[in-house]
């Protein structure tokens, strides 16, 4: 059976976790999907932070930090 093409997947939080504390040097403890949407919304926190990750196209991602220290 030939493998059916995908319309639209949803990130896993435990790999994203993982990319994003490597690729931005945090240590990450929790990521959860907050929004599924056309653009998917997850809250990333380490002991000290919590950042909003928003995927908007493929490749293209931003990470802000969701409150001042």
């Amino acid at each position: 059976m030939a493998i059916f093409p995908t319309q639209y997947s949803t990130l896993s939080a435990v790999a994203l976790k993982d990319f994003l504390s490597e690729k931005y040097g945090l240590d990450a403890i929790n990521c959860k999907l907050l929004i599924h949407n056309v653009s998917d919304t997850y809250l990333l926190e380490t002991a000290r932070d919590k950042y909003i990750f928003k995927t908007t196209e493929m490749r293209t991602v931003s990470l802000k930090r969701s409150r001042p220290r």
